[in-house]
């Protein structure tokens, strides 16, 4: 199998289970993958501990996030199906917001 997610590169943090990394293509500045060290393509098929360890990185992620980018906010996503986009393993978006630059215009009188 030659599966892109199976061979761990550039990750940034792991647990026993998973994985988090940059997303190549980024939807916003900071958009994180969060994928489960066994090749798995459904979130239905994860074990519970999988489930667990997922959810903690995308803790830690969020962490790491703050000191990095200082979002406001955050998506997180997975799609289930290839039909919906999703890739041959599974994996969660995990995808900062930001809040938009107060306007600095000011009226004249």
């Amino acid at each position: 199998m030659n599966c892109q997610y199976c061979q761990k590169r550039d990750y940034l943090l792991e647990n026993e289970f998973a994985y988090a990394k940059f997303d190549t293509n980024p939807t916003t500045p900071g958009h994180m993958l969060i994928v489960p060290k066994r090749h798995v393509t459904d979130y239905n098929y994860l074990t519970e501990q999988e489930k667990e360890a997922m959810h903690q990185l995308v803790d830690m992620s969020k962490d790491a996030l703050v000191g990095i980018y200082n979002p406001s906010d955050y998506n997180l996503s997975m799609n289930i199906c290839e039909s919906n986009g999703q890739a041959e393993h599974l994996y969660f978006n995990l995808i900062p917001k930001y809040a938009e630059a107060e306007n600095t215009n000011t009226e004249i009188a």
